[in-house]
């Protein structure tokens, strides 16, 4: 089983965001029940082509992933997912547990003064009083209330996506300057 990253570039030179995973049926006509990171400003839409990666030697998807077209997407509650060419209780229960990817290039563009926080993985993280290295972004996490950065370097933190903590990002330079949590 292939280890599962936030994003992955494949052979084809095609950057893949995930999104989400499913672990759960929906119905009986089909439908999976998804968990995504950001449900409330999702950019899957009904028609997006996405990439289903498996997150067990269980699934019948294959280990490489399988491509699918998004028949129907509902948002609220929960999210629910209907996918072209899945029509029964069968097929889904076959499939999970999955990982959702969707190609970087299906994101809106976005605001000059925004950010995609999977665009932060990868950057360096300098502090912003001494020009001190901190490390590398390596993940981004939402705990319910607020994203959440994850630097590993000399030491291994995280901090709070608010101006306390986060001063800049600088995507042409690859930096984001920070000050960092005292711990005590």
């Amino acid at each position: 089983m292939r280890e599962l990253e936030e994003s992955f570039t494949s052979d084809d030179g095609v950057l893949y965001i995930k999104l989400g995973s499913c672990r759960k049926p929906h119905g009986i006509k089909g439908g999976f029940s998804l968990f995504l990171y950001n449900s409330d400003k999702t950019v899957l839409k009904n028609k997006s082509n996405i990439l289903l990666l498996p997150e067990a030697s269980s699934s019948s998807l294959k280990e490489a992933g399988e491509a699918f077209k998004i028949k129907t997407l509902n948002t609220g509650n929960k999210t629910i997912l209907y996918l072209d060419g899945v029509t029964d209780r069968n097929q889904t229960e076959a499939m999970i547990p999955f990982a959702v990817y969707i190609d970087r290039k299906s994101f809106p563009e976005k605001k000059e003064d925004e950010v995609y926080l999977n665009d932060l993985i990868g950057l360096e993280a300098f502090d912003q009083g001494t020009g001190e290295s901190h490390g590398h972004v390596t993940a981004v996490s939402d705990n319910g209330v607020q994203d959440i950065i994850h630097i590993i370097g000399k030491e291994d933190f995280n901090i709070v996506y608010v101006d306390s903590f986060v001063h800049e990002v600088n995507l042409e330079e690859n930096k984001i300057i920070i000050t960092k949590p005292v711990f005590e």
